[in-house]
């Protein structure tokens, strides 16, 4: 490590309750199948990146958009208590 730390930051994939129309946040919305391809997209992206740790909120479509960049990298997403 040279001390310095580099951080991505990423805003989730399209999810259902944004195509759907539903206002508000929605926890439990899914990822539509252009989010997991944005999500997969992202990941193929930052493959190259060094990474130790991967973290997302709590929301269904967070935890699917860091996914993919968490397992290219071994790790497993990190959500706050």
């Amino acid at each position: 490590m040279t001390g310095r730390v580099r951080l991505w930051c990423l805003r989730h994939g399209e999810s259902e309750n944004v195509t759907a129309g539903a206002a508000g946040a929605v926890p439990a919305a899914p990822l539509t199948r252009r989010g997991h391809a944005q999500a997969a997209a992202a990941a193929s992206i930052l493959a190259t990146e060094p990474f130790s740790a991967v973290y997302a909120g709590t929301a269904l479509r967070a935890q699917q958009t860091a996914a993919p960049t968490a397992a290219a990298h071994g790790l497993q997403a990190e959500t706050p208590a």
